[in-house]
């Protein structure tokens, strides 16, 4: 959240950024971990009213400014997430943050 965050400051928050459309590609495992939230599977659910009930709500609020969002979503065979429940997760993400889930496309990993 906070990489996106920064994106997101540096290159659609100008005037000139915000008139015109955005894109934003993604390629990530996704999994957020903070001291304020974490998405690993001891800290809790993946709901995203977890998430909006932590401090990292307001801390990683970021207006997308419209943005079209694709996710390649990078899978951890170590890390045993639901991945569609992750998904939608960062799909509300997305739009509460003002943009546009287009795709997730799951890519291999490690």
């Amino acid at each position: 959240m906070a990489a996106i965050q920064d994106i997101v400051i540096e290159r659609f928050s100008s005037e000139r950024a915000r008139s015109i459309p955005k894109k934003l590609t993604v390629i990530s495992d996704m999994i957020e971990h903070t001291r304020d939230y974490s998405q690993y599977p001891r800290a809790g659910d993946l709901g995203y009213q977890r998430f909006r009930q932590s401090s990292a709500y307001l801390k990683y609020r970021t207006n997308l400014h419209g943005a079209r969002v694709t996710i390649d979503y990078v899978t951890r065979p170590s890390v045993m997430l639901d991945t569609s429940r992750h998904a939608e997760f960062w799909s509300a993400w997305v739009k509460d943050n003002g943009g546009a889930l287009e795709l997730v496309h799951r890519l291999q990993g490690t």
